[in-house]
């Protein structure tokens, strides 16, 4: 909750119990989403032909976001299925399956047992070597292979859905070839064919010109999939994923032919446009005749993943805000008139300042409730608050008019000291001086 992360993240928030208080699951925010992430890697585009590339920039943000924001309060996400990550309407992302987690709690480490293959990381392919990821007896899943999954999101929806470790045969000779190695054996073997010289093969023709990209963003994937091969630690972070990525969408140009591509202002041509055209021609080599480019046809999926075992339950924000306010009122009007003006008269005897410490409580107490509505109640994620969260509220209440209270007297009180004190330096500095001439 202090990561802010439960609108995001389908995260536990509440044990569940049935009529006879028997356990049953976890109450968690439903999520509500427009696709999946694995929808805007689909090429040629069908689902996704809507988005422009700058949006598409623009939900990798977000990943990046939540995933620095689960990484900031010391968690990993461990499998990074693009299934598990939905994507909404206005390009923000969130996490569900959160129960595979790869968590710390307690001094306890919950290990994360499953993992999409191609996004592992190459330190936790050669360590899970003839064992799985719950057995193995050396670390697995850290903020680093996250780091390693982030940017393979980041590279295939900046080139058009293709995986850095996916390549496409070349052949230059006759005879057999050996057969192919899976994704999880390329990562392992550092063999991306967009870093490095893989023997026949090349990169797929439908892909971009990875120098199209701008050099901070090449140099960040290649610190990624090939430098980190033995140093995971070089890696960069999501939180400068987001940092360039933001830049990088500054820094984007719509394309004349296709206003779906937005490629960065360093080229002179759309290199989507290109990518496209290269993909026809090895099609039209494939068949044998003239391909028709692609027309694809669009249809918005309003798909809902429920996180959680129960129904949405009504919510009653406004009923909260409304009540804890009044009777937060109600409360303390006649406490600071009837209670700590007296108090505050006697201390500091003087009636208009414990008129204006008294209504000060007040309107602390009023702070206080808003302050715990706002940021500490658990309601407001789910804006479903539960009855004893009023009482909480108008407990803070009292509690920050008390305490401005105490604050109040202690703070008068060594006003008062202090002027007695300068007072005394004055009187007697003035005497010395009179009686010195």
């Amino acid at each position: 909750r202090a990561a802010g992360i439960t609108e995001n993240v389908a995260w536990p928030l509440s044990p569940i119990f049935d009529d006879q208080y028997q356990f049953i699951g976890f109450g968690m925010n439903r999520i509500e989403s427009d696709y999946e992430l694995d929808d805007m890697y689909v090429y040629p585009p069908q689902q996704n032909a809507s988005l422009t590339m700058k949006e598409k920039v623009q939900t990798l943000i977000s990943l990046c976001d939540v995933t620095d924001k689960i990484h900031s309060i010391g968690q990993v996400v461990g499998d990074f299925n693009p299934n598990n990550i939905k994507v909404r309407r206005d390009g923000t992302v969130a996490f569900v399956d959160a129960d595979s987690y790869h968590i710390h709690s307690s001094g306890k480490e919950y290990r994360c047992i499953v993992c999409a293959p191609g996004y592992v990381a190459p330190e936790v392919v050669r360590a899970c070597a003839g064992t799985t990821y719950a057995d193995c007896p050396s670390q697995t899943f850290t903020q680093e292979s996250d780091r390693f999954g982030l940017a393979i999101h980041c590279f295939r929806m900046l080139m058009n859905g293709c995986h850095p470790y996916m390549m496409q045969r070349e052949v230059r000779r006759q005879g057999s070839m050996p057969a192919p190695k899976s994704l999880d054996k390329r990562v392992e073997a550092g063999e991306t064919p967009f870093f490095t010289k893989v023997k026949d093969y090349t990169v797929p023709s439908y892909t971009p010109d990875i120098y199209s990209l701008p050099p901070y963003l090449y140099s960040m994937f290649k610190k990624t999939f090939v430098d980190s091969s033995y140093l995971p630690r070089v890696r960069p972070s999501a939180a400068d994923w987001k940092k360039n990525l933001e830049r990088y969408q500054r820094e984007l140009k719509e394309c004349h032919k296709d206003p779906s591509h937005h490629y960065w202002k360093g080229n002179k041509t759309c290199p989507y446009c290109e990518a496209e055209q290269r993909r026809l021609e090895k099609l039209n080599q494939t068949t044998g005749g003239k391909v028709v480019p692609n027309q694809p046809t669009f249809k918005r999926r309003a798909a809902q993943t429920t996180a959680g075992i129960v129904q949405p339950q009504k919510k009653n924000s406004t009923l909260f805000w409304w009540t804890t306010l009044i009777m937060a009122v109600m409360m303390l009007a006649p406490m600071a008139s009837e209670l700590l003006f007296p108090i505050y008269d006697m201390i500091l005897e003087n009636p208009e300042w414990a008129k204006i410490a008294a209504w000060g409580s007040m309107l602390f107490g009023m702070l206080g409730c808003i302050l715990y509505n706002s940021v500490w109640a658990a309601g407001r994620h789910t804006r479903h608050y539960q009855w004893y969260e009023y009482f909480i509220s108008l407990g803070y209440a009292m509690l920050f008019a008390l305490c401005f209270g105490v604050v109040a007297v202690v703070v008068g009180v060594v006003l008062y000291i202090v002027g007695y004190f300068l007072s005394m330096i004055f009187t007697a500095t003035f005497a010395a001086a009179v009686y010195g001439g």
